[in-house]
């Protein structure tokens, strides 16, 4: 299929954003233990970032097939090293997960990456969510041995991949 990826930017895609997340709010509770509301898309765009980072180093992206959202995505460039970047939240709308759209939409960001330098993508993954383990194994990621605990005191296991 072909997917279309656009820049997010608020108040512009906030009411967008919000109906996407309200359609998919299971992860969220999952994830975060909280319902979706206007806080949560504030806090995808504005949300806490490592020391030393600005919002202006964030990358927000949606995935379109046609004119219908399918999938979020939240990048933080140049850290914890330059030229790698975190992917913060890649979310596939639950209507188009198992269809492979999250591997075909990864692949269609390469070249994004390389036109911005990208030698590596890093994530965290909680220990619990095997699905999403499993996902990110498919698409060449690999455990780094870090981890460090949420605010509920979950693992997050580090994930890695050099493009």
């Amino acid at each position: 299929m072909k997917y279309d990826l656009e820049i997010l930017t608020y108040p512009k895609d906030g009411q967008a954003v919000l109906d996407f997340m309200r359609r998919n709010e299971a992860y969220f509770l999952f994830q975060d233990a909280k319902p979706v509301n206007e806080q949560t898309v504030e806090d995808f765009f504005f949300g806490t970032l490592p020391p030393g980072k600005y919002h202006e180093e964030k990358v927000l992206m949606a995935g379109f097939f046609k004119d219908e959202l399918i999938a979020i995505f939240d990048f933080l460039k140049n850290w914890p090293e330059e030229n790698t970047w975190v992917i913060g939240l890649m979310l596939v709308d639950e209507n188009w997960r198992s269809q492979n759209v999250g591997t075909e939409l990864l692949e269609d960001l390469r070249g994004y990456f390389g036109l911005n330098m990208v030698s590596k993508l890093r994530l965290g993954v909680l220990e619990e969510n095997e699905s999403a383990q499993a996902f990110w194994i498919k698409n060449g990621f690999k455990l780094n041995g870090q981890s460090r605990k949420d605010e509920q005191g979950r693992k997050i296991l580090v994930m890695e991949k050099q493009q």
